[in-house]
């Protein structure tokens, strides 16, 4: 066993949190804007959904970048952990 302590519970808990808040993210409703008459307008609500749309899929999907980097460095500290133990004949 290393030095090194990493509770692997709270850091899989706390990458389940990033799951469940990136499956959360609900796509926006696009603003509709076409009955208003102006073109300029019309441009802006279109532009302002297409923004809106990318930052929510942008946001989820870093979201559940994070959560599968912390599963990999928790895998990674206990293999790790464990290749130290056994080299050390299973002494702390």
């Amino acid at each position: 066993m290393s030095d090194l302590e990493i509770d692997a519970e709270a850091v899989r808990a706390a990458a389940q949190g990033l799951r469940n808040a990136a499956s959360r993210i609900q796509p926006m409703a696009p603003v509709d804007a076409s009955g208003c008459g102006s073109g300029s307008v019309i441009g802006a609500v279109e532009e302002f959904n297409m923004w809106a749309r990318v930052t929510l899929t942008t946001l989820r999907s870093k979201l559940e970048s994070q959560a599968q980097e912390a599963d990999a460095a928790v895998t990674a500290y206990e293999q790790a952990d464990a290749g130290i133990a056994a080299d050390a004949g299973g002494q702390p």
